[in-house]
């Protein structure tokens, strides 16, 4: 389901065309990363990533697990899907329950990339509502002990996009969403263990 482009008015070249082309989400144990691809990189869109306010969402529908995330005030809902890679099945919780304490807060490891070159644009720690972390723990465990079936993720796919066509009506109808805590920006920039996020 690709991202929403924003709008852009004739004659209008105050309003820009700003746009995340592919976002990936993943684990990376102990926490997660969402990993987004923009053919367009901008001030703008670096510094609603970098620092925006921040919303996430997540919506099922078996098998599909699909991450929503809405950076800015201007920026448009962003899915990304998660597959159950073979290798990240069970990593998160062995045995169930003691990689999360009952209270920990995880993070969503945020990182904007250029797509013509994998340049890093930014990076950001995004503090994760426990709840919200819990719900998404239980679910990867659950699609961990089950063999992928990519044509049973496309129809599951297929199925939520045409109940709800576009990403914003998604975000409405999504089980859980999750705005930053208020007060709360997140770690930003450019840090020196990016080279240890993307490798995991």
């Amino acid at each position: 389901m690709p991202a929403t482009r924003r709008p852009r008015h004739p004659g209008d070249e105050a309003i820009p065309l700003i746009q995340i082309d592919r976002a990936i989400f993943r684990v990376c144990p102990p926490d997660f990363e969402l990993l987004l691809y923009t053919h367009r990189p901008n001030r703008s869109l670096i510094d609603a990533v970098a620092g925006g306010p921040v919303e996430l969402a997540l919506v099922v529908e078996e098998p599909a697990i699909l991450i929503l995330a809405r950076f800015g005030a201007d920026l448009p809902w962003t899915v990304a899907s998660y597959e159950g890679a073979p290798e990240m099945r069970g990593r998160r919780l062995e045995p169930e329950g003691t990689a999360l304490g009952l209270e920990r807060r995880s993070h969503l490891d945020v990182i904007l990339l250029d797509a013509g070159c994998d340049a890093i644009l930014a990076t950001r720690a995004v503090p994760l509502w426990v709840d919200f972390t819990r719900r998404l723990d239980a679910l990867l465990r659950d699609q961990a002990r089950l063999r992928f079936d990519p044509i049973e993720f496309r129809r599951a796919v297929a199925r939520l996009h045409s109940r709800f066509p576009t990403p914003a009506i998604l975000a409405a109808h999504a089980e859980i969403r999750c705005p930053l805590p208020e007060g709360e920006s997140g770690d930003s920039g450019l840090r020196d263990a990016v080279s240890d996020l993307r490798a995991c």
